[in-house]
């Protein structure tokens, strides 16, 4: 879901009426509290890193950009059920956010070596924002 700040920042962007800000940065986090428009950041943010972005497709129903992170972690699963894109490292503006259900690394079977790199997706749809 985008959140009103990220539309804004859209708007700005559109229609140059104000400093292009950039969504660089994607971050994870253990919150489960229903996504809100009015929402400024993760519940719960566990690790943030800058971003990779690409463009999926442009053609209805299939519009799609992926907004990737690499994050490095250590031997023991992390729990991921919230995913957010935000403009800074630190703080900053948060975009857009959506929960992922349930833990999406944490399998049993799931034994990385000591450190190990879990790449995050977040796929933005057009459609998403009308949920």
């Amino acid at each position: 879901m985008i959140m009103d700040v990220g539309v804004a920042a859209y708007i700005d962007s559109l229609f140059n009426l104000a400093a292009h800000t950039t969504f660089l940065f994607i971050a994870y986090g253990t919150g489960t509290t229903a996504e809100a428009e009015n929402q400024t950041a993760l519940v719960t943010e566990t690790d943030r890193v800058a971003a990779t972005t690409e463009i999926i497709s442009v053609y209805f129903p299939f519009d799609t950009l992926r907004v990737t992170g690499a994050f490095t972690i250590g031997a023991t699963p992390p729990v991921v059920t919230e995913v957010g894109v935000f403009s800074a490292l630190t703080a900053g503006t948060m975009w857009a956010r959506k929960l992922v259900g349930a833990t999406e690394t944490g399998a049993s079977s799931f034994t990385p070596p000591v450190t190990s790199t879990m790449y995050v997706h977040f796929d933005f749809s057009m459609r998403d924002s009308t949920d």
